[in-house]
């Protein structure tokens, strides 16, 4: 199946390449200090969006985002009552869904 077609419409694109802004991520930088550092440690960091080669790592990555984008459309139907409708579809041809109980019936 492709979904190029349905990318094109939402404004995607099949090359999804996030880098780092200049100043942010694995490096050190030479202006900070150690105390600064030290209490960044337990934030967020921003990865570098590529295709994850190992099959096992793939998948466990995969079962979490599906996770969190089915959470976020039953989140946003629940805060603004929107109509929703989301379909993920695995490499195994596994297919999941979210659909909002006013377009299920």
């Amino acid at each position: 199946q492709s979904w190029g077609a349905a990318a094109a419409l939402l404004g995607g694109s099949n090359t999804n390449q996030a880098h780092l802004p200049d100043g942010e991520g694995g490096g050190s930088d030479e202006d900070s200090d150690d105390d600064e550092s030290s209490k960044r440690t337990n934030s967020r960091r921003k990865i570098l969006i590529e295709p994850i080669q190992d099959k096992n790592k793939r998948q466990i990555t995969f079962n979490k985002r599906k996770n969190g984008i089915l959470k976020k459309a039953k989140d946003l139907h629940i805060l603004t009552g929107a109509q929703v409708l989301l379909f993920v579809s695995s490499e195994t041809g596994g297919l999941f869904e979210f659909v909002s109980p006013s377009l299920a019936s």
